[in-house]
């Protein structure tokens, strides 16, 4: 299993490259290899088993998985960055004491 944080930079990665169109530009913007960046793509496209850029277009567009994927994948950012600015929230009140059982 993934972790967070690990999908948050897939995220980022994906989004940069579909606004820049290219793996290429996307690692110059992101300050990496382009190498490195295809590579992380692949390695990411095969533990999940689908393909989430197509290639062959250009610019590179999303597969149709790809979409789906990235939309989960905001889904996910946003719920996460609400639970945080709640437990910050939580965390600043000293009078709340709540304890969580298993």
């Amino acid at each position: 299993m993934k972790s967070v944080t690990t999908e948050f930079s897939l995220l980022s990665y994906l989004k940069i490259i579909i606004s820049t169109g290219s793996i290429t530009e996307a690692a110059a913007e992101l300050y990496l290899s382009q190498p490195y960046l295809s590579r992380y793509i692949k390695d990411n496209e095969k533990k999940l088993g689908f393909q989430l850029l197509n290639r062959q277009t250009r610019p590179i567009t999303l597969t149709n998985s790809g979409v789906k994927y990235l939309q989960g994948l905001e889904k996910i950012e946003s719920s996460y960055s609400a639970l945080l600015s709640e437990s910050i929230k939580y965390s600043k009140n000293k009078k709340t004491n709540q304890y969580w059982n298993k």
